[in-house]
């Protein structure tokens, strides 16, 4: 037991759990859209990994990914590790009159940037991709950085559909959104390689167990703690979730259980 949990009671740790989960339940389900887009083979929305794009076209019934996704503006999903070095997004010159879009988000679920029509025109760019560590120079041709607070970012690119007779015109424009390793981009050798990660695998419903703190442990390892987060991080420590916290007692367990189902139940 650490001394942050010495003297904590099982009310406090109900209060905390709360809170905990609130603060944490983007972190765990961003992981299950990356898990199932970039890291599970079997899935069937499964991309190809990191760095590959998952082209879509008209949604129906069966896409679940997006909760209510639109139809006029078919998604192209991709992920990126920035471990090792930033990625370099290029979106291609369309026409004045269509609509196209880069979103990209981090594990905390936050949009961090939108690059294409609304803030940078129809005429193509390229943007880095970067870890929240990331302090290098900026590349000659690229307009801006992107970071957020975790190792890795997601995209849903959106690609606007005239009618549905223009879906093939969609479709050449996807394919003409390009991701490249840093290093692939300015033609240098690649770096080392990142650890290899042992991935914890995705189990439908997780969310609403205990298991979902064993999903925020292995998750903040990928995440660089904001400075405003500080407060719920320090109190998220005396229930055993960061970095070196230790593991809380059987009762400790209990009242994080019964806090969560305040959330979750």
């Amino acid at each position: 037991m650490s001394k942050q949990q010495i003297n904590l009671t099982a009310d406090e740790a109900k209060t905390i759990a709360k809170e905990a989960y609130i603060f944490n339940y983007s972190l765990v389900m961003m992981y299950r859209t990356m898990y199932l887009q970039a890291i599970d083979a079997k899935s069937k929305s499964f991309s190809g990994g990191f760095g590959k794009w998952l082209h879509l076209g008209m949604s129906t019934p069966q896409d679940t990914d997006i909760v209510r996704p639109n139809n006029d503006t078919p998604y192209s999903y991709a992920w990126v590790d920035l471990r090792a070095e930033p990625w370099v997004l290029t979106i291609p010159k369309i026409e004045a009159n269509r609509f196209y879009t880069s979103q990209w988000d981090d594990l905390w679920s936050f949009v961090l940037d939108n690059a294409g029509s609304v803030d940078d025109g129809n005429d193509g760019m390229s943007v880095l991709l970067a870890s929240p560590t990331w302090q290098g120079e900026l590349p000659k041709g690229v307009k801006r950085v992107i970071q957020g607070d975790t190792d890795f970012l997601g995209s849903l690119t959106r690609t606007q559909l005239i009618d549905p007779k223009d879906l093939p015109n969609v479709k050449r424009i996807q394919k003409e959104y390009k991701l490249q390793p840093l290093s692939a981009y300015l033609g240098k050798p690649a770096p080392k390689a990142a650890p290899t990660i042992q991935w914890k695998p995705w189990k439908e419903g997780a969310e609403t167990t205990d298991e979902f703190w064993a999903y925020v442990n292995f998750l903040l390892s990928f995440t660089t703690p904001n400075p405003q987060d500080k407060p719920v991080l320090d109190k998220m420590a005396r229930i055993g979730l960061g970095a070196n916290a230790a593991k809380p007692s059987a009762e400790i367990q209990a009242a994080m259980e019964q806090g969560m189902k305040r959330c979750a139940g």
